[in-house]
This record gives C-alpha cells, structure tokens and sequence, in this order.
C-alpha cells in the first residue's frame, strides 16, 4: 500500500531538447525532464528551457511535457486525478492562469484542478488562518498578510530581495576577495564569503533600493487594519528556501523586534514561526487544504469548464475557504496518493495527485 502522505519529491521546471546538430548522431529522447535534463547540460547535447523565467509561464508546451512526466512517473491516470496548483500572488496574467487551466483540461483531461494562492498556503501549514508569510523564493520574496485563511486585499508585498540577489552578492564579494571591505559587510570563512545574505536585511550591501525584510514586514502589518495588527504580529510564518539560511530566523526575529520597537510596540508580542520542512511550506499547507470537508466542493470540475468557461476563466487563486469550514476537521474526501513538488530556483509550483472516493 503507498502511504498515504508521502514525503513530497522534487522536480526542477526544467525541460531539454536534443540540439539539432546531434539529434541524428547521437541516440537522444525526444525530451527530457528535471536533474536527468540538467545531467547533460555539461555535454552540450541539449536546449535547456526553463518554462516560467521569474515566476512567470512562458512555455506552455514545455508545463505540459513536465505535468506528463509527472503523471508517467506517478503512473496515475490523469483522468482520474485532481490537479492541486499553486502560483505566486502576482505571478501569472489573467490570461496565462486561463491558459493553464485549458491546457489541464482541453490536454490532460484531469478530473478537476484548483490553482491556490502560494503565499498563503504556508499559513495553513501551521494549521492556523491568520498571520503573516514571509515566502523566500529565488526571484521574489512575497510578504503576505493571511486573515481567516485568505491574503487581505492590496496587503501582499513582492520584494526583489532573494536568493538571486545573495547569489549575486555573494559572486561580487567573490570577485572582490581581494580588496578590503568593512569587517561587519563580509566574514570570510575558508575561501568562502558567509555574509552575502545580509542583503535581505540590508539592500544597500547589492546595491537595492528598498527597504529589509523585516521592515518591510513590519510597515505592512502596520498599514493593516488596526483589529487584526496584533494576530498578524503574533504568528508571523516563515516559507521558502532562503528562510532555511543558517540563522535566517534569530535574525529575523532580532530584526522585527528591534523595528517594532521603535514604534512603540511590545516586543512579546511577536510571534516567529520557523517550521523545520518550510522549504515546502506551500506543499504542507496544501496537504491540509486537501484534508478539508469542502475541498472538492472549491476545484473546478469538468463540468465546471464545458458548461461555465466564462466563470472558469475568472476563476480566484487564493483559497476560498469559509472560516467555519477552514476549522473544522471534517472528513477526508481525497488522500494525496503521490507527490511531487516541480521547481525550478524561481517560484516553486506544487502539483498532487488526489484519490477521488
């Protein structure tokens, strides 16, 4: 018997056609998918395309070629799963999100999907429904404000500060190593710089105009409605790959607390959750959506696209959930039977494959 959640699997967006001029001499797969796509990349036999640049698709062709992999490898039907997607806040035009909701159709013909907001389900990985994300990602960090399970209107916040940007740091002071720098800028530990994730929390060290994380957390609860301040402070949510940083979340803490102060806040009154898998905050806080008496009930069905295109078409990525059935414990209705978590170093997106009873 397959357990019935199992650790999810990584899967890089990544998909490689055999190069013209050695497509003939070399016997080659039509394509290729994830770590065996990236284990020619040296050889110099393949076209690596990456499907969505920053978060954002630009290959729909290539999601499908992914999402069939996927499905080959699970060996499950897609006419008898249910498609759990998650996207960035901002990260796909209206017509993009249309798009992939007919590509899972009109080529897979799932039996159902949903397309969940990403920022906001590693809030319901800590099983509570208010509070604030802090999702670290390669091309974005997205600070996000979760009341009763859905992000507040106009209080989601990208921030460029992320992993491409302590990379890029990291490569300067690498290309620097030479030349004397402020002792608190950089530590220099066995031929590599250790400090380049201070940009996150100073910007000016990479040459970014913007504010820390920390206050950029802060002036969003701030700028929340006063009722709801206090619960946003007291669970602040860390997710994402850049969160996994040694000391990421003491400094964090340390960080908020000190701006916090200064408006005149109670320091105890900060929360920092730091849950240990948070590099997959997004598939954990996907594994409780599923678990919820009205999951199906918020997946767009077959019949949902042939009879109701125009209403698919504006359908919502954040979660739908009403509060009293979000705390509820309700039953069962699908069990996530395989899963695999496709990433690239941008946006991670989570796909599962749902048992229907």
């Amino acid at each position: 018997m397959e357990p019935e959640n199992p650790a999810p699997q990584k899967v890089r967006t990544v998909v490689g056609y055999p190069k013209r001029n050695v497509a003939d001499s070399v016997r080659l797969k039509e394509s290729y998918v994830g770590d065996e796509a990236m284990s020619f990349r040296h050889a110099g036999l393949l076209d690596l395309k990456r499907p969505y640049p920053d978060g954002k698709i630009q290959s729909f062709e290539d999601i499908e070629i992914i999402w069939l992999h996927i499905f080959e490898v699970l060996k499950v039907d897609p006419k008898k799963a249910v498609l759990f997607l998650t996207q960035p806040h901002f990260g796909h035009p209206d017509g993009n999100n249309t798009h992939m909701i007919t590509q899972a159709f009109k080529r897979l013909s799932v039996k159902g999907l949903i397309v969940c907001n990403k920022s906001v389900l590693p809030m319901y990985q800590t099983k509570k429904l208010t509070g604030l994300v802090i999702d670290s990602g390669e091309a974005y960090t997205y600070v996000t404000a979760v009341y009763r399970g859905h992000a507040l209107q106009d209080r989601v916040l990208p921030s460029p500060l992320a992993g491409a940007r302590v990379t890029d740091v990291l490569e300067n002071l690498r290309l620097k190593q030479d030349h004397v720098l402020p002792k608190e800028a950089i530590v220099f530990e066995n031929g590599v710089f250790t400090k380049g994730p201070e940009v996150l929390f100073e910007p000016n060290l990479g040459g970014v105009a913007c504010s820390g994380l920390h206050k950029v957390a802060c002036e969003l609860i701030q700028q929340s409605p006063e009722d709801v301040r206090k619960d946003l402070f007291g669970h602040i949510v860390l997710s994402g790959g850049n969160t996994l940083i040694r000391g990421f979340p003491a400094r964090f803490e340390k960080e908020i607390k000190d701006e916090y102060s200064q408006y005149g806040g109670k320091i105890e009154d900060i929360i920092v959750v730091a849950p240990s898998e948070r590099d997959l905050g997004a598939w954990k806080g996907a594994v409780e959506v599923t678990k919820m008496s009205n999951f199906l009930e918020q997946c767009i069905s077959e019949y949902d696209y042939d009879v109701e295109c125009e209403a698919v078409e504006q359908y919502k990525h954040d979660y739908g959930t009403s509060q009293s059935e979000a705390t509820s414990s309700g039953g069962t209705i699908g069990t996530i039977q395989h899963g695999y978590v496709i990433t690239d170093q941008t946006e991670p997106q989570l796909v599962s494959s749902v048992t229907w009873e």
